[in-house]
């Protein structure tokens, strides 16, 4: 399956050459089973679109604004289309909340960190979580081994788990600004 601003194209098993449609040669819309979507021209060449494809916003987008160039389909490709766009801006919507956009469009993911980086926040918990525990089991008389060191070894975990507010290379199309 390839989606492009013009047209779009796809390879079927047992066919070795791509099916291509332009946006402004497709005479029919309509939806097939398991949710998937036909676009065909007059003389009966179609090509399907997958729902893998109609899961991504982007490529879900570019199908709606392609479709738009087609006077013949443009109403009924906007209101079968629709629910696949509202689908892939809901599944995106949970990955936007740890993103912010600032002024000069640079966008910051603050994530999970993951790697060793896990592996050493798991691991100065631990020692945190013993040495807090010492002086309650009664093996280290209280402040022997001193509460510090157990708080330092805590934070020390909890900020290797919690990552950073890391600049993604990617810009977004078009910022929001109140």
């Amino acid at each position: 399956m390839a989606i492009s601003r013009d047209w779009v194209a796809s390879r079927e098993p047992p066919r070795t050459s791509w099916s291509v449609i332009p946006y402004s040669a497709v005479s029919s819309v309509r939806r097939e089973d398991y949710g998937r979507v036909v676009l065909s021209q007059p003389g009966g060449f179609a090509v399907t679109i997958t729902m893998t494809a109609l899961g991504s916003l982007e490529a879900c987008e570019l199908v709606a604004e392609g479709l738009k160039t087609s006077p013949a389909v443009a109403p009924d490709a906007a209101r079968l289309l629709q629910p696949y766009l509202d689908a892939a801006r809901a599944s995106r919507e949970p990955l936007a909340r740890g993103h912010t956009v600032d002024r000069s469009g640079t966008t910051y993911t603050f994530r999970l960190c993951h790697g060793k980086q896990v592996a050493n926040g798991v691991g100065w918990l631990v020692i945190g979580a013993f040495c807090l525990t010492l002086p309650i089991l009664g093996l280290v008389a209280p402040g022997g081994l001193g509460e510090g060191t157990a708080v330092l070894a805590v934070g020390s975990g909890l900020a290797c788990l919690w990552g950073e507010s890391v600049p993604s290379a990617s810009k977004p199309r078009s910022v929001a600004r109140s």
